[in-house]
Parts: C-alpha cells; structure tokens; sequence
C-alpha cells in the first residue's frame, strides 16, 4: 500500500525535478522548478518528438544525403530513445507508449 509521502510524490517529465505536492485532491498547474504547464505529459516516444529529434539530428549530419540520413536516423532514433529513458528512469511509460502506438497501427 503506498504511504502518504508516495502518493504526494510528483516528478516533471521536462526536467526530472521530484517534488512532493500541497493536497491530495489536486494536480500543480506547472512545474516549480523549470515552470512547464506540460510537466506531467510524456512526449518521448510521440511524433513530435520523433521530429525534434530527427530536425536536430539532421542539422548535425548535413554531409548525408536525404536517403543516407533517413538509414542512419532509423537505426539511431530507438537508442536514442531509450539512453534518454533509462536516463530519466521513464521505461514504463515508454512500454505503455510503445503498446498505444502498436494498437493504434493495428487498427
């Protein structure tokens, strides 16, 4: 059964700041440390995350040609992925996310 301090405990998907929160009943609006509204939303593993990170890693491989890249940017982008998950100790929200992604191209 989880304690009270557990159930109070809250983390920022932004920044990875852990803080323990004011009531039960509500959720923060923002983060206290980096001040996001989306601290509690997970985009690591959506598509716009997948096209920050591939605008970003194109600008660092500007030599490849568009069809070399695409090659180097698929085999990258899951280790890229999960370094930053294992970093951030977000593994079960990227199973849930890879679960909704697979059910949703099911469909």
């Amino acid at each position: 059964m989880e304690t009270l301090e557990q159930r109070l405990q809250l983390k920022c998907y932004r920044c990875g700041h852990e803080w323990l929160r004011r009531t039960v009943n509500s959720l923060p609006k923002q983060c206290p440390l980096c001040h996001s509204a989306l601290w509690n939303e997970n985009i690591l593993g959506t598509d716009k995350a997948k096209a920050i990170i591939k605008e970003k890693t194109r600008a660092m491989q500007p030599e490849l040609t568009n069809e070399e890249f695409e090659r180097f940017f698929n085999k990258t982008y899951a280790g890229v992925v999960a370094a930053f998950m294992s970093d951030r100790n977000l593994t079960v929200r990227a199973d849930k996310a890879a679960k909704k992604a697979a059910a949703k191209g099911k469909k």
